[in-house]
């Protein structure tokens, strides 16, 4: 075959012998670029294309990673570019995602470690701390909990459990990488499907709950960004010294994420620290009849919408919270008071509760002191 399209095939030919070398051996992705531009003969760039370009996209674990960008001939040619260009993303794809594999190994045996630490008694506990030293598990320092607790895995990957578990543990890493960048040393475990966060501190912090839920908060901020239809609820321990230290502030993230679901209200970091009086209810509320009790009291009231249901347990609560001051409640809401009277009424009416009932009050004022935290 003679001319540009014969000397084409040929550069391409040996393009294609460079990827197939570098698919099996250890060379960085910079220099297989540089040397299939070379043997093309043509500038191959690492970004996204213009409109009319040709390209490649490498995507890792689902995510887009990176682009391969080539100058369009508008001629035969780009057919075997193009194919090169796959070729070139699909070498980078399985080199991205062996490095990625190696950098994860110490950190998720670190991950297994801690995991075991608050999954375990604490007899087995401190049994564990031998290995966990040897792991570099900053188990001696100060340590504070972010939980993450992803609500929609199963609807998101259609049932597939192997796909949520894939899907939990890369939005777990992608957690990690935010909380690092935020600042301080941190490290990952799962519980169940929740990614827990750990912050270690050398000595005792001062400052430390509102610098985690900072942290908590440019985490789900990433987390959203790259999985804008996950739903997460996020709890944050306070700082505790030591193993014990770790499954207290564990335990208050925990209860933080219960109190986010409680309120109804993902994607926002839940201080347990900073709940006062609210840790009572959270501890009433991590009962499962308690749960149960409140859900069916309010199912009414939560098939209106999220909009109206608001407005309705603001409403509510508001006149619980001043049964004998009617003016005080609707001064509260900045309604009239026989707009207050009217919507209340209506209110107990639709839940079919007695206003004058005092164990019915009591119920209702639990339930929407808990949905309100």
């Amino acid at each position: 075959m003679l001319g540009g399209v014969g000397r084409l095939l040929a550069r391409a030919g040996a393009a294609s012998e460079t990827l197939n070398r570098a698919d099996v051996e250890e060379s960085s992705v910079s220099d297989v670029v540089a040397t299939v531009s070379d043997e093309l003969g043509i500038r191959i760039t690492a970004r996204a294309p213009a409109a009319g370009e040709l390209s490649a996209q490498v995507i890792v674990d689902g995510t887009d990673e990176a682009w391969f960008t080539v100058p369009a001939t508008r001629s035969s040619d780009d057919v075997i570019t193009g194919l090169v260009l796959n070729r070139l993303a699909q070498v980078a794809e399985h080199h991205m995602i062996a490095a990625r594999r190696a950098s994860q190994r110490p950190i998720l045996s670190r991950a297994a470690v801690l995991s075991e630490l608050l999954l375990t008694d604490a007899d087995n506990a401190e049994r564990l701390v031998p290995r966990a030293r040897r792991l570099g598990v900053p188990i001696d320092g100060w340590l504070t909990v972010i939980r993450l607790e992803f609500d929609n895995l199963g609807r998101l990957t259609r049932g597939d459990e192997v796909l949520s578990h894939e899907l939990a543990l890369t939005v777990a890493a992608h957690a990690l990488d935010a909380a690092t960048r935020h600042g301080g040393s941190w490290h990952r475990a799962a519980v169940g499907s929740a990614a827990i966060l750990v912050r270690a501190d050398r000595t005792e912090p001062k400052s430390v709950v509102g610098e985690v839920t900072e942290a908590a908060r440019a985490v789900i901020a990433d987390v959203k960004a790259k999985f804008p239809d996950l739903v997460t609820y996020c709890g944050v321990g306070g700082s505790y010294l030591g193993i014990s230290g770790l499954r207290t502030s564990a335990a208050e993230a925990g209860a933080g994420a219960t109190a986010a679901r409680a309120a109804k209200q993902p994607d926002r970091p839940f201080a347990y620290f900073g709940l006062g009086f609210r840790r009572m209810l959270l501890q009433f509320y991590a009962l499962e009849g308690s749960r149960a009790m409140i859900d069916h009291l309010l199912e009414a009231i939560d098939r209106l919408g999220p909009r109206k249901s608001r407005e309705a347990i603001r409403t509510l609560e508001a006149f619980l919270n001043h049964p004998r001051s009617p003016s005080r409640a609707a001064a509260e809401l900045g309604l009239h008071r026989n707009t207050v009277a009217y919507r209340v009424r209506r209110l107990f009416e639709f839940l079919e509760l007695d206003p004058e009932d005092p164990e019915h009050r009591l119920m209702l004022q639990l339930a929407c002191r808990v949905r309100s935290l």
